[in-house]
């Protein structure tokens, strides 16, 4: 028998677009009928998909988007502060960057 590995299929962009929007709008559904835990999920599986090439970049360590994005943590806009803490609690759960900047999490109590 032959053995087949499996293969990610790559998204183009238009995809890639459909397909945030899709969890987007799920994570509002999900939101509206109380389910707060997937609604967070699906949005940041979005937010991972729609910002895939700025997060690759400061994963290999572009140092200077991650502190744009750092500083856009305290923006007055609220819509760019959520975004920009999302983007960085992704960073943050990401093994590589953590194994790059020896980034290690500490909570406090």
């Amino acid at each position: 028998m032959r053995q087949e590995k499996s293969r990610k299929m790559k998204l183009n962009k238009e995809q890639q677009e459909k397909l945030a929007k899709v969890l987007l709008d799920e994570s509002v559904i999900c939101s509206s009928r109380g389910d707060h835990d997937d609604a967070r999920a699906l949005m940041m599986r979005s937010v991972e998909i729609s910002f895939q090439d700025q997060i690759r970049k400061m994963i290999d360590g572009d140092i200077k988007l991650i502190h744009e994005t750092m500083e856009k943590q305290h923006s007055s806009n609220l819509g760019m502060k959520g975004l920009a803490r999302m983007i960085m609690h992704i960073l943050a759960n990401n093994k590589e960057f953590q194994d790059r900047f020896d980034f290690e999490m500490v909570f406090e109590e």
